[in-house]
């Protein structure tokens, strides 16, 4: 598959959900996979490879990601909350595009018809994956494999599922997503180059398809004739994520000093981990990305969480993509011109993810030399309001909520644990393993409360 940069500036930002635009048919509009994307190579440095490099180790299974995700994306939607929207599906390749193009002017299309495609319907949408998020780590275990060092190794991504107006530039709806994926293996000093490659394209196909998956949870309730008055109804953004005094085990792993106190501004970020800690960093990254999560998989319209997300390279304004439908002109101007809100002001609601408790268990195996390691952990969330676009004034406070749990307390999910050998103190891994406990709690038994209450903002008072 040829390759394509280009280049998304958001030098103007834009209130989120803009300005209503007319209407359209089903008929009429085109709904187009745009790409997959990420914000800055220093973020993601893996997905850059994935997607543009030239070196074997990451073509296959950088093409690999393209294709699933391009594949899997019609499938993931509802086709009854589809149709509310497009009478095409989702045009992934250039014969779907072409036979749209038939049906919308009742006859074969013309090469100029294929370069003019964005002027023959009303609206035109994209979706776009955008990789926001990237942690990794290799552990050495205590377990030699014929005399040679055994190493556990993850990956873990976030990814945002976000539909744009081509005609507008703007960002209608976005769900969040997290995959990774995990493999043991032998090697003098690290993995080898291909393994971790395609563990991190297994990481971000998982977050792809769960952001698709919560993308489509927002179809169901979203019509394109009412895309403002119900999706932007009540819009969530992660201001800050907050981990308690009281986490000493997880604030001694990620040396991190816990939260101090709000500024002037509840949605400009307070950080509690030295500034080139990328570990503790990523943890308040997480944080900030598994509640959006969350959010997105109850059905909640959200704002990306991308302003956790430049930890490792500060603030940047330009996101690179691998475009789907390369192989028509007519599509990079329009998707050069997407913006980009980061801004946790434009949310009507915003959420502070609370880390309250966390706990490690450790199981020896019959051979009383390996052990199984897990942590559980125990999350909750705080709601409040702000006035319109400042962030300086809170005007409705809510009180916290639990996380739903059966005992009351945060359970380790599935995929938490592993077979790792004695360093049963290796910090490394138990940083690893707390936070695919976070994700696995993020991914169901926060999902399992926020899908029980009918209104968060009544229920919260």
């Amino acid at each position: 598959m040829t390759k394509f940069l280009i280049v998304l500036i958001s030098a103007a930002w834009v209130s989120i959900f803009g300005p209503a635009a007319h209407a359209a048919k089903p008929k009429d509009t085109l709904i187009l996979y745009g790409g997959f994307a990420y914000l800055d190579p220093t973020t993601q440095p893996l997905l850059d490879e994935l997607l543009f490099s030239e070196e074997q180790h990451f073509v296959e299974p950088g093409d690999g990601l393209i294709d699933a995700v391009s594949k899997g994306l019609e499938s993931s939607f509802d086709r009854s909350a589809l149709r509310k929207w497009t009478s095409y599906g989702i045009v992934t390749t250039r014969d779907e595009l072409d036979a749209a193009l038939q049906v919308r002017l009742e006859r074969a299309p013309l090469i100029s018809d294929r370069d003019r495609f964005f002027e023959t319907f009303e609206a035109v949408y994209a979706i776009v994956l955008i990789g926001a998020l990237e942690i990794n780590a290799t552990e050495e275990t205590d377990t030699p494999h014929d005399g040679q060092p055994v190493f556990n190794h993850w990956e873990l991504a976030s990814v945002t599922a976000a539909l744009f107006d081509l005609k507008s530039g703007e960002l209608v709806l976005s769900a969040t997503g997290i995959g990774y994926d995990s493999y043991a293996g032998t090697a003098i000093e690290t993995l080898p180059v291909t393994e971790r490659a395609i563990s991190a394209a297994n990481a971000y196909k998982m977050g792809a398809q769960r952001a698709v998956e919560a993308l489509s949870a927002l179809t169901r309730k979203t019509s394109q004739s009412a895309r403002l008055r119900r999706a932007t109804a009540e819009t969530f953004g992660v201001a800050q994520p907050i981990i308690m005094s009281q986490v000493t085990p997880v604030r001694d792993a990620f040396q991190h000093r816990g939260f101090s106190g709000f500024g002037d501004d509840y949605c400009e970020p307070v950080r509690g981990c030295a500034e080139d800690d990328q570990r503790c960093n990523a943890l308040e990254a997480l944080l900030a990305h598994g509640m959006t999560m969350s959010l997105s998989k109850a059905g909640l319209s959200t704002i990306p969480p991308f302003h956790w997300s430049r930890w490792r390279a500060g603030v940047s304004y330009q996101t690179k993509l691998r475009v789907g439908l390369d192989s028509y002109s007519g599509l990079a101007a329009p998707l050069n011109r997407l913006r980009f809100d980061q801004s946790v002001d434009a949310a009507q609601i915003k959420v502070n993810p609370l880390f309250v408790a966390a706990d490690s268990v450790s199981e020896i195996t019959d051979n009383g030399y390996s052990e199984i390691r897990t942590w559980s952990v125990d999350l909750r969330y705080k709601l409040f309001e702000t006035a319109e676009n400042n962030c300086s004034t809170i005007t409705k406070e809510m009180k916290p909520f639990p996380s739903y749990t059966p005992e009351g307390n945060g359970v380790a999910g599935p995929g938490t644990k592993g077979l790792v050998g004695r360093r049963a103190n290796s910090v490394g891994l138990d940083q690893m393993l707390i936070m695919l406990s976070l994700v696995e709690t993020f991914e169901g038994q926060m999902v399992a409360h926020l899908d029980a209450v009918d209104d968060l903002r009544k229920e919260a008072e």
